[in-house]
Formats: C-alpha cells, sequence, structure tokens
C-alpha cells in the first residue's frame, strides 16, 4: 500500500495530521517544504497526498501540478482557510484534486476520506496494471493474426499451385486421349512397311528413324498420363473436428473483417483413413468458398455420425452459409471443371479438385442450395482403416 504525504508551512499542522491518521494503516510522511515534498514523491509511493493551499515558494495549486506529472494517480486532498476559497475552486475545477477541507477540518471525516483515498489508489493501481496487461495482450494477438495472415496466403498459395496442377493433369489426360488414337494408327501403319520386303535402303532407314520418333512421342503422352492420374498419398487416422479447427483458425481474420459470425456444432466422431493434407484442402476451400459468398451473416460447420444397416458408417461434415444461394442451373454446374460464379476471380477448379479428392477417399461431396437460402456442402466420408 502507498503511503501517505502531508505537506504544510506549519509544523504543528503536518504533526496534527500524523497522529490523527496513525491508524489509517500506511505510512505517514511529512514536510513544510513544497521541494522537500517533491523529493519524497521521486523516492516514494505515494497513495494519498495532503497538501496546504498557501505556502511560500510553491502554492499547493503549483505543487499539485507537479504531483500529476509524478504521480498522476494519488489521491489528492487540499486544505485551505476561506481566504483561499476561491483559488481553491479553480484546482479542483483543473481537476487536480479530488477533495478539499476547510481549516479547521474535522478529524474524523479527514481520515475517512484518507482511508477512501487509499483504496481508490488501490484500484487505480489495479486499473492500469490490467491496462498493460491488455496492451500486452493485444500484442500478442497482433503476433498471432501476422502469423494466421501468413499461414492463410502460404495455405493459399499451396491451394492454387494445386489447383494448376490438377488444370494441367486435366489438359494433359485430354491431349493423350486425342493423340494416342492416331499415333497408334500411325505406328501401326511403320511396322507394316517395316516388314513389307519391297522397301529397301534408305526408306527402311527412314522408317527405323520414323518409329524411334514414335516411340520418344509414346514416352512423352505416358509422362502425361502419370500427371493426369489423381494421386493419394499415404493415408493416416485423421480426427475431423481437429482439422475443421485447424482451417477454421487459419480464417478467423476473414470472419472478423467480413463481420460474419461462426456457429460450431461439432459432435463426438470416429477418426477418418484420410490423406490430411488433402482433406484439409478440400474443407479450407468449401470454407473460402461459403465466405467469399457473404458479408456479415453466419458460417455453419457440422459433423455427425451417420449409420444405417444399408451402408457403412459414415461420418459428415456440413459447411454452410447464409449467403444469397445458388439456383437450379448454378447447382448442376458446380462441380463442372472450369465453370465459377465468381467471375474472373474464380478459377472453377476448386470444387472439381475437391470432388475427386473425397471420391478416391471412397467419399461422396454433394451440393443443397437454393436462391436466398444460402448453401449447405455435405462431405461423407467411410469410418476407420478400409484395409483393416
Amino acid at each position: 500500500m502507498g503511503a501517505i504525504l502531508c505537506l504544510d508551512d506549519d509544523k504543528n499542522v503536518v504533526n496534527s495530521i500524523k497522529r490523527e491518521l496513525r491508524h489509517v494503516g500506511s505510512e505517514v510522511l511529512t514536510t513544510t517544504e513544497g521541494a522537500k515534498a517533491i523529493e519524497l514523491l521521486i523516492d516514494h509511493e505515494c497513495a494519498v497526498i495532503i497538501s496546504d493551499m498557501r505556502m511560500p515558494k510553491m502554492d499547493g495549486a503549483e505543487f499539485f501540478r507537479r504531483v500529476l506529472e509524478l504521480q498522476p494517480h494519488t489521491f489528492r486532498i487540499l486544505l485551505t482557510g476561506y481566504a483561499d476559497l476561491e483559488a481553491a475552486m479553480q484546482v479542483v475545477n483543473a481537476g487536480e484534486i479530488h477533495r478539499y477541507f476547510h481549516k479547521p477540518w474535522d478529524a474524523t471525516e479527514l481520515a475517512w476520506t484518507v482511508q477512501k483515498g487509499l483504496k481508490r489508489y488501490e484500484l487505480a493501481k489495479e486499473n492500469v496494471k490490467l491496462a498493460d496487461e491488455l496492451a500486452e495482450q493485444n500484442i500478442a494477438l497482433e503476433e498471432i493474426n501476422t502469423t494466421l495472415e501468413y499461414l492463410v496466403e502460404e495455405r493459399t498459395q499451396q491451394v492454387l499451385h494445386g489447383e494448376k496442377l490438377a488444370a494441367v493433369g486435366r489438359l494433359a489426360a485430354g491431349l493423350v486421349h486425342e493423340v494416342c488414337n492416331p499415333l497408334a494408327v500411325v505406328s501401326g501403319l511403320v511396322e507394316l512397311l517395316q516388314e513389307d520386303d519391297k522397301i529397301q535402303g534408305k526408306h527402311q532407314a527412314s522408317l527405323e528413324i520414323m518409329s524411334e520418333g514414335l516411340q520418344r512421342a509414346f514416352g512423352v503422352l505416358d509422362k502425361l498420363r502419370d500427371l493426369s492420374k489423381s494421386k493419394v498419398r499415404a493415408k493416416q487416422a485423421v480426427d475431423v473436428n481437429d482439422l475443421l479447427a485447424h482451417n477454421l483458425a487459419l480464417v478467423l481474420h476473414r470472419l472478423h473483417q467480413k463481420q460474419i459470425e461462426l456457429k460450431e456444432n461439432l459432435t463426438e466422431v470416429d477418426k477418418i483413413w484420410a490423406d490430411k493434407d488433402q482433406l484439409g484442402q478440400v474443407l479450407l476451400n468449401l470454407i473460402n468458398n461459403a465466405l467469399d459468398s457473404m458479408e456479415g451473416g453466419e458460417l455453419i460447420v457440422s459433423t455427425r455420425r451417420l449409420s444405417a444397416s444399408t451402408q457403412d458408417e459414415m461420418v459428415e461434415i456440413d459447411i454452410a452459409d447464409t449467403g444469397p444461394g445458388m439456383s437450379a442451373e448454378e447447382l448442376d454446374r458446380v462441380f463442372e471443371p472450369f465453370y465459377t460464379t465468381k467471375g474472373e476471380s474464380g478459377t472453377g477448379l476448386g470444387l472439381p479438385i475437391s470432388l475427386d479428392i473425397i471420391e478416391e477417399h471412397g467419399g461422396e461431396l454433394f451440393a443443397q442450395s437454393e436462391l436466398g437460402s444460402g448453401t449447405t456442402f455435405h462431405i461423407r466420408l467411410p469410418v476407420g482403416d478400409p484395409t483393416e
């Protein structure tokens, strides 16, 4: 607890106040000089300060202005005679003191006021401490937000990279189909000509060169065919609730910026057997699509376990928004490659790639939507390791 500092140019006054305050529970410091009082303020933590108004060299108003500079949270009491009332009121109006007493004062009332001032000082200190802690937490939160923004950017780049590769793969699949058939015809004709005894000499050499060129072309097409095939990396047991929480953390800044309320209806479900990175890509894509469709509104994320006698046990993940929804035509085309409702900002590849990934995991992905009623994407995936 802070000390009590009493300043008056009359030594009898400060001694009297010290006696009256001997039971309040704080050390009482006294002095008859303003300069000495300033020194005591520099060396001691003072909770309550009592000062006379009229003093030589430094009056009460000037002293309290110095107090505000050195220890602004102190509880300040002014002692004044009736002749100094106008000057005292100016100090009150300037916010430099909390209470003033006319001389002679009531000892009981002064002691009660000092005790109140001590409590107020402790509350002020606690408020300062809380404000400092809040400032530290705000700094930490800013650092977290900066880290999240970096992670989101990094993850976005990963998703975009995956979409570009998938687009190349789709194009490669088409090229392989369109080019392989005519090349196979040409290759068959070359083989027939090589077996014809009537073709001799330099013509056979030309056919050999053609055959080698065709084999190189087939080699290139084989590589393109490999690229066009979807690849699922090593699978593991995945807790979908944990994976959802991780991906939702990546978009917290977007939820805040767009003033979207997040509602989570997550129930305890068994782990699924999945490629964690690919499934995370699907979830992040669906979450970002929902956020793209809204300004304000709600993002509702749910998990539940499905069980029926006609099918294996599955986990369902629902990602719903309260955006504008889709027309029946848009809903029919939503998984069509290169189809997008985002204009030039969309690639039209996120949902087709997501569908491929879910189907490669033995699951299903489908959407429900109506204009004006928002959109819900449902993911259903089998529980456990299918190899066991």
